[in-house]
């Protein structure tokens, strides 16, 4: 039988009459790494030696087991940890230490809190390690309660500082472990003045975090993009880009967190100046990058610049086949409306995960592709992947805009039962939309009222309702729902302009009245309408009468022709959807002018025949305008895809891929 490469050597080091006379430190010699380079093979010749050793009667020490385990895994570990119980040795502190860093390096905290537990003694960097231990696996009241605990034994140093600042994310705590910091001397520290900025940001503090930042003698790239990155998610664009203008050493990171600022509080705009101005700086280019710079173009359905995002992505070697960034391709693409080319990407993807599916799905659901989403979601759990509480409320999304209202009860249902996944105001109020949307208000105004004991009914769920009694003119149930929402959120433009909505469609004017008149006196402004869409990467905005364009004379003389060739094919105006009482001529007026119509005619002038148009819109699109296009799309022989808040209308042949119902 062929001898274990580490025995073997060790037979080779000592001589045969000697070989077993020798002391534990002789035989500790062969423990050290002169037998193999490989932290896999050191490892396997200790626990050979080891087991010899106590085959022989070697007496065993606290070395035995711990010369050789820096890179120990965490079954090694366990084992090592087991042996030494069951000789008995008393771990000192030193050895303790790194045991205790063992199980914390895998997140196994009950494993290491009970060796710390055990340590007859202890010193700042048992403390220290236990307390990083909790923080890096985002446990921070264990963090947190420890350090307190540690300050009655030992004072804490600069690392332990580190450590409990990255745990904390209360504003007041986080202040006493400031002052704990100025108390200590630490404060001029560059590391943990870093690390309170960061803490600052964390609770959105800028001014403590500007304090901070003003006095510090001496900054690094850690100071400048945590400053930096804190304006950008506080929404404070401007001082953002201030600082970052004054960044005496830019990185990858601190592009980052301005672009994703901006992308984050509805400037896409200006992140995709920053994109370009960053390509151009020739600094690479990061996985995170191209992941923010996607969904600014998901945002504002820029599809050109997010293709060739797409292929600036590939040419740095940044490859679709990443999970984050395939994932990334397939959410732009499906909310950009190329649900073609998200279908591409997903099934081109080697891997794919939660995140991955439930994009496709999303996709499907928003092109009012429901049995696509439906069939997916089952492959999905053919194939492993675990839903979770995002893929649940596409899906049901997906069912609510097709009127699958039995599937989208079931899989709600399943939601709790099978997956336990406890619902949230989202999901609850996806149900009520599902039924709302069939017509079936008086159930889901009985789903309301039966919601579970504890959960607050939000706005999202009277909102879902309030929507539902507008589209089919259900009065009192359209105010009930909306004075729940005025308590819930009395500035909500929307509940005020879907009420006066359901009013103007009754012909109850003096009431709609009422509601624009309320509007105006509490100082609510309804938001403005607005289309746009993109022509040779270039993106053209309109509103509703817009005069602005350059091309507005051609825009109405097309939108004239349109309208009275619509005319001949039948097209009537919904006058019932303009909430003020004014002459039918009037009426006629605003409707043709909305602003999708004004984006569509510009497309057409601005594109040779047959090209597909992409309009999107900020705001839900309104009957008349869906009837119109869907006559258009006749007229001009063109396929017309429009965005509104809620979904993606495909036109064709004088059809929506809706169906009419949305």
């Amino acid at each position: 039988m062929a001898r274990a490469p580490a025995v073997a050597s060790f037979n080779q080091t000592i001589p045969w009459p000697f070989r077993y006379r020798t002391g534990t430190s002789e035989w500790l010699l062969n423990l050290k790494p002169q037998h193999s380079t490989n932290n896999g093979n050191r490892l396997k010749d200790t626990k050979e030696i080891i087991g010899l050793m106590e085959q022989k009667g070697i007496p065993l020490s606290r070395s035995s087991f711990l010369t050789n385990n820096k890179d120990v895994d965490i079954a090694e570990g366990k084992q090592f940890h087991a042996r030494i119980i069951k000789i008995g040795l008393k771990v000192g502190v030193y050895y303790a230490t790194k045991l205790l860093v063992t199980y914390a390096k895998y997140g196994r905290m009950e494993d290491a809190r009970q060796v710390f537990d055990k340590m007859c003694e202890r010193n700042v960097v048992s403390w220290t390690a236990m307390i990083a231990g909790y923080a890096h696996s985002n446990l921070r009241d264990d963090a947190l309660n420890l350090f307190k605990r540690m300050q009655y034994h030992l004072e804490p140093n600069r690392f332990t500082f580190s450590s409990v600042l990255s745990a904390c994310v209360d504003e007041e705590e986080g202040k006493q472990i400031h002052g704990r910091v100025i108390i200590g001397g630490l404060e001029s520290d560059l590391v943990l003045r870093n690390g309170l900025m960061g803490l600052y940001v964390k609770c959105r503090c800028m001014v403590d975090a500007r304090r901070v930042f003003d006095k510090m003698s001496q900054r690094n790239v850690v100071s400048w993009t945590t400053i930096v990155a804190g304006y950008a998610k506080c929404g404070l664009l401007e001082e953002a880009h201030l600082m970052f203008d004054e960044t005496p050493q830019r990185n990858i990171v601190s592009w980052n967190a301005l672009i994703a600022g901006y992308a984050q509080h509805g400037n896409g705009d200006q992140a995709l100046v920053l994109y370009c101005q960053l390509r151009q700086s020739g600094m690479a280019l990061s996985c995170s990058t191209f992941a923010t710079i996607l969904s600014v173009c998901s945002g504002i359905a820029a599809l050109e610049q997010g293709k060739l995002v797409h292929a600036h992505m590939v040419k740095c070697c940044l490859y679709e086949e990443d999970v984050v960034l395939g994932s990334s391709l397939v959410d732009m693409y499906g909310k950009c409306g190329s649900i073609e080319d998200a279908q591409r990407m997903f099934y081109k993807m080697p891997e794919r995960n939660v995140v991955s599916w439930t994009a496709m799905i999303d996709g499907f659901g928003k092109h009012g592709q429901a049995k696509e989403a439906l069939q997916l979601f089952q492959q999905m759990e053919e194939v492993g992947i675990r839903p979770n509480h995002v893929t649940f409320l596409s899906v049901l999304c997906a069912c609510s805009h097709a009127g699958l209202v039995e599937e989208g009860l079931h899989l709600f249902d399943c939601m709790y039962q099978h997956y336990h996944i406890t619902p949230g105001l989202e999901h609850y109020a996806s149900v009520v939309d599902l039924l709302g949307r069939a017509g079936r208000l008086e159930e889901a105004h009985a789903f309301i009222n039966k919601l579970p004991a504890g959960v607050e009914t939000g706005a999202e769920v009277w909102g879902a309702l309030l929507g539902a009694c507008r589209v089919h003119n259900n009065i009192k149930l359209g105010n009930l729902a909306a004075q729940h929402l005025c308590r819930l959120n009395p500035q909500n433009v929307g509940t005020y302009v879907a009420l006066s909505g359901v009013y103007s469609a009754a012909g109850m004017w003096d009431n709609a009245a009422k509601i624009i008149k309320m509007m105006k006196d509490k100082g609510i402004k309804i938001q403005p309408g607005c289309s746009w869409i993109e022509i040779r990467k270039q993106v053209h905005f309109f509103r509703v009468g817009d005069i602005s364009h350059p091309q507005t004379e051609q825009i109405y003389v097309t939108l004239e022709n349109l309208t009275r060739q619509m005319k001949q094919f039948g097209y009537v105006p919904e006058l019932d959807f303009v909430f003020h009482d004014m002459e039918k001529e009037q009426k006629e007026q605003i409707l043709s002018l909305h602003s999708e119509k004004l984006a569509i005619a510009f497309g057409l002038i601005s594109t040779p025949p047959g090209a597909l148009l992409r309009i999107i819109k900020n705001l839900r699109v309104c009957i008349d305008c869906h009837n119109a296009i869907k006559i258009i799309s006749k007229i001009v022989d063109r396929e017309i895809i429009v965005r509104d808040s809620n979904r993606f209308h495909h036109f064709k042949n004088g059809l929506c891929s809706c169906g009419d119902y949305w």
